[in-house]
């Protein structure tokens, strides 16, 4: 008697394929969610860098960059802390007789991002209008 086979897939084949398919979602969903990670780091940061930006431009312009500026900022339900800071640099001409003090400005915003604290800083350099004689 002739063995009858009917056409179609065994359970084993059926559950084989099954656990390979299974396999390869959990792959690719970690990858997903790793991606996603990435993601919303460089969204945030980018942000951030905007903010620092126009907080430079914003407070050049209003040439309030020699006092103390600092504020809070929430985008994307995130708070991003941000300060600016003020230094001059002494600079020089090759012989020493005409001095300059460069403005730097800076703005630094901070926010939390998984448990960790990050931050940029944006620097803007500004040349002096005026001249300085120095004295023999």
């Amino acid at each position: 008697m002739k063995a009858i086979r009917e056409n179609g897939f065994s359970l084993i084949e059926i559950l084989f394929t099954l656990v390979i398919i299974s396999v390869a979602a959990m792959a690719i969903a970690r990858n997903s969610m790793s991606n996603i990670n990435t993601v919303n780091r460089d969204l945030l940061r980018y942000h951030a860098n905007n903010l620092a930006q126009s907080k430079l431009v914003e407070i050049i312009g209003e040439k309030s960059y020699r006092k103390g500026n600092s504020g809070l900022e929430t985008i994307d339900n995130v708070d991003f802390h941000w300060q600016s800071g003020y230094t001059q640099s002494p600079v020089s001409n090759n012989d020493n007789t005409i001095k300059y003090d460069m403005d730097n400005i800076s703005v630094t915003v901070n926010w939390q991002q998984g448990g960790q604290k990050q931050s940029i800083t944006v620097r803007q350099y500004i040349w002096p209008r005026t001249e300085q004689k120095v004295q023999p």
